[in-house]
């Protein structure tokens, strides 16, 4: 059963069947980033969820796991079809909210160096009245593989619309439509574990808002000098003050549409580099 359009497979369970999910702005989420099976039987619920981090492991995948792993859970290495995998077991199901519980995750790496969490969740009833439901999340755990989809890391000119950029290496596309809009994600693949930072380009009849708040910035987009506004959001996390770095133009385009090109990451450096990438749209 595929994962993530096939980046990762799952061994079938009867019953076990793909739920479609929706973003923020009421589109399909793209099964290339995020893919979520959903077993149901009388009240029961298993659920599996699999989310593409774009993300790499540097200091060995187990070492970068156990420093994600909540008090008391247990940290285990597995070599699953082909690929690396860490699975956290928590000491009890962790209770997520909305008649959810975390049985435990798997933060599985494929072959191109990507790392992935693919969480096994299941209600309460599910919890309380069938024995061994953690197993049978280990079990599925366990059954993970790698698939044959390849995820494009490289430098190199991408289209969208009727439009191009360049987009540097390891940065990752995934396009997002909806019935009247799409929306091109860019996310460079960071170290588990570090802030990172997104860029998008809405391409639609009704793009947010423009806030006329931040620091006004001349810079390229589509192919001329545009008006950006640069910002710097600072909130507390934790008891420590973390900022965000954003930056944003809407263009105006033929036949009543618009372009949102919008940058959004917790890492200076990060953040000019992806700046700087949709710059280069045309």
């Amino acid at each position: 059963m595929p994962l993530l359009g096939g980046h990762l497979l799952l061994r079938p369970l009867e019953g076990l069947e793909a739920q479609e999910r929706h973003s923020d702005i009421g589109a399909p989420t793209s099964n290339e980033g995020d893919t979520q099976l959903a077993l149901v039987d009388r009240g029961r619920k298993l659920s599996v969820h699999a989310q593409e981090l774009y993300r790499k492991s540097v200091g060995g995948l187990l070492s970068d796991v156990k420093r994600l792993a909540p008090a008391g859970a247990q940290v285990e290495s597995q070599d699953l079809g082909g690929i690396q995998a860490a699975l956290i077991v928590p000491s009890e199901p962790i209770d997520q909210g909305n008649d959810t519980l975390l049985l435990l995750s798997a933060y599985t790496q494929t072959a191109d160096g990507l790392v992935q969490r693919v969480d096994f969740v299941a209600n309460h009833a599910a919890v309380l009245n069938v024995a061994g439901c953690t197993p049978l999340a280990k079990t599925l755990a366990q059954s993970l593989a790698g698939g044959t989809r390849k995820v494009d890391l490289s430098a190199g000119q991408r289209k969208f619309s009727n439009h191009h950029l360049k987009v540097p290496a390891d940065v990752v596309m995934s396009t997002e439509r909806g019935p009247d809009f799409t929306v091109y994600h860019f996310y460079p693949v960071v170290p588990l574990g570090a802030p990172s930072g997104e860029a998008l380009i809405y391409i639609g009849g009704f793009p947010e808002p423009f806030d006329p708040n931040g620091t006004a910035v001349s810079a390229p987009a589509l192919g001329a000098k545009r008006v950006w506004r640069e910002r710097v959001i600072e909130k507390q996390e934790g008891g420590t003050t973390v900022q965000s770095f954003t930056r944003r133009t809407v263009v105006t385009l033929a036949q009543g549409r618009s372009a949102d090109l919008f940058v959004d990451s917790r890492d200076e450096t990060l953040y000019h580099t992806l700046a700087s990438m949709l710059e280069t749209t045309r």
